[in-house]
């Protein structure tokens, strides 16, 4: 498999009846209200439980299907893909299972979406931490390192997601005592960004809606993360990023 998108299809294929696809930044917090719905299967015409919305619409992010289901749909039946590109850039770019959950519902199965103040009670999404590590491999072998740092500190995406994976590199080392994303030199979030790269980026901001927006969506994280690491029992203390008294509760 070259990449995530033909693992999806490739562990389609497997042996079993069904798949529980889970991002590797998506977390389940409680698993018995996950496994509460394959009750639902009893319904041959349930192919689907999307335990975490995109906008309102099933996503893939955690997604229980039925296997059989999804086979019968013309491969790849996971990947995403772009429709209409003639008519470009009023065509349609579809997500990974986005293609999969409208055929099936255009054939009559049923996709169960579960909505977002439900999911949220259950689950933990950090979006966007591992897109995040690829690109600074990526950027940084096509254009060098400074070219990567640059680019982040203009999307605020970036730096939500290079804040959540600070917060994930805390507790992922909390609970095994090993470094959360190095780069080769062994730096702790090297291949993200590390605190100081972080607070540097930051540090450049100056509009103030920004920084006020992007204290919101960090205490959204830290509230997070805490659910996450009282579920296995672990105290976290996290540093502030922010360089700022707005940043004082971060």
């Amino acid at each position: 498999m070259r990449d995530f998108m033909e693992f999806y299809d490739v562990t389609l294929n497997a042996s079993c009846d069904f798949v529980l696809f889970l991002d590797a930044d998506t977390f389940l917090l409680d698993g018995d209200w996950a496994c509460s719905y394959f009750e639902a299967f009893t319904d041959p015409s349930v192919a689907a439980v999307s335990f975490v919305p995109r906008k309102g619409a099933p996503a893939i992010f955690a997604l229980l299907c039925r296997a059989e289901s999804y086979r019968a749909l013309p491969a790849p039946a996971l990947a995403c893909r772009y429709e209409f590109p003639e008519n470009w850039p009023q065509g349609v770019n579809l997500q990974p299972g986005d293609f999969a959950a409208r055929e099936l519902v255009k054939g009559g199965k049923i996709v169960i979406n579960v909505d977002a103040d439900e999911s949220s009670r259950h689950t933990v999404n950090f979006r966007g931490t591992t897109g995040l590590r690829s690109s600074r491999e990526h950027i940084t072998r096509a254009a060098g390192e400074q070219v990567f740092l640059q680019s982040v500190a203009q999307y605020p995406a970036c730096l939500i997601a290079a804040y959540d994976n600070v917060l994930l590199g805390y507790l992922y080392e909390s609970l095994y005592h090993e470094p959360f994303a190095p780069d080769p030199a062994g730096r702790p979030l090297g291949a993200s960004l590390t605190i100081a790269e972080l607070r540097y980026a930051l540090k450049g901001i100056r509009d103030v809606k920004q920084i006020e927006s992007l204290h919101e969506r960090f205490q959204q994280s830290h509230r997070n993360i805490l659910r996450m690491a009282a579920r296995v029992g672990v105290e976290l203390s996290i540093p502030s990023v922010l360089p700022n008294e707005i940043g004082a509760a971060l």
